[in-house]
């Protein structure tokens, strides 16, 4: 039975490997990524937990000490399975909206953005440029490269922070309700600039890519020795499947191509219609179905699970055992599933058994 390992004993080597086999098929079971949570948050040392967004940290604040109390708090977590210590560097979702020319603004648990200098501009004005001298991509700059030099001789895993979905980046820049009339009024301008959002994308990718070492991961604990990302288009919630395949399938396939492993976002029901669409994408490894607020949670959903797999996709399940137990039992290719699974201590007798049913 799965052993429950302290933060140093986290073997990523190994981790990457059974990782890198599940993504060709070859691995024969679920991936577990399974992290065992104290009854309260660790505390640093300076007497509380680390925050979730680092916006919240003020600007002065050192790098290292802040990268410290999140250390900390990695340290007091235990690990099952495939689970390894991840630190995502959580600027705020859609954070390239603030190194392209838009303003970000850290409010209490949370960060938003806002159209900076592209205000009141019009569609042919606007142009996106990824620009690395922005004080947001100065410092999550000075996040990685000091956690390189920290995290060294750690299992530690320095995740991707959250650049932003297809068109989400440019409501950020252009505001929602007029970024959907723009799509029925100037369809050739949103294409193009979609175009540029994709560019810069990839640019910032690999911008703070460049500066981490060891296996690659991002907020949604998907992990692979080399490029690895969970994209998204949370803006498509609003549009039809038409629009869809018009306007977001062509940059999620560019996307796609350029990372070795790739998932995407399904968040909310009005997405489920985007599912065919997704199955097209080449290279596109699975998808993660979050119901969204006020639904059912992932395991009421088993017609959504079953039509992912059955278009050869994988899944990520993810949450509470009282979730992701029942639906991985439910499922016909159980092996394809990436389990994320929050546990309490009380939780790790049922959580070694559920890994013992499927082959770890």
């Amino acid at each position: 039975m799965q052993q429950v390992k302290s933060f140093q004993e986290v073997d990523l080597a190994a981790i990457t490997a059974s990782n890198e086999a599940w993504w060709k098929g070859e691995l024969g079971r679920p991936i577990f990524h399974c992290v065992v949570h104290p009854p309260a948050p660790a505390l640093s040392g300076n007497g509380y937990a680390p925050r979730n967004f680092l916006p919240l940290y003020p600007r002065q604040m050192p790098v290292q000490q802040i990268l410290e109390e999140h250390l900390a708090q990695m340290r007091a977590f235990q690990y099952l399975g495939d689970g390894f210590p991840l630190m995502w560097m959580n600027f705020g979702a859609g954070v390239l909206a603030a190194m392209v020319g838009g303003e970000g603004m850290a409010a209490k648990e949370t960060v938003w953005f806002s159209p900076g200098v592209f205000k009141d501009k019009d569609l042919e004005e606007i142009a996106i440029r990824f620009n690395p001298e922005t004080d947001w991509a100065k410092w999550l700059a000075d996040f990685y490269q000091t956690a390189d030099q920290m995290f060294e001789g750690t299992p530690m895993v320095a995740g991707m922070t959250d650049l932003g979905g297809v068109l989400d980046v440019l409501a950020s820049l252009r505001g929602t309700q007029d970024l959907l009339m723009d799509l029925l009024d100037s369809p050739d301008e949103i294409k193009r600039l979609v175009r540029e959002e994709r560019i810069a994308w990839l640019e910032a990718y690999r911008h703070f890519d460049a500066m981490r070492r060891g296996p690659r991961s991002c907020w949604a604990a998907i992990m692979g020795a080399g490029p690895t990302y969970m994209l998204q288009s949370d803006f498509s919630y609003m549009i039809s499947p038409d629009m869809f395949a018009e306007f977001v399938q062509p940059e999620l396939q560019a996307l796609a191509d350029e990372l070795d492993h790739s998932f995407y976002h399904l968040d909310g029901k009005n997405q489920l219609g985007h599912i065919p669409h997704l199955a097209q994408i080449r290279g596109l490894g699975g998808i993660q179905w979050i119901p969204g607020d006020g639904q059912p949670p992932q395991r009421e959903w088993p017609e959504v699970l079953s039509d992912i797999e059955d278009r050869g996709m994988k899944l990520q399940l993810l949450g509470t055992l009282n979730n992701v137990e029942p639906a991985l039992r439910a499922l016909k290719h159980p092996e394809n599933v990436h389990a994320w699974l929050r546990v309490s201590p009380d939780e790790i007798e049922r959580a070694q058994r559920l890994m013992a049913d499927f082959g770890f």
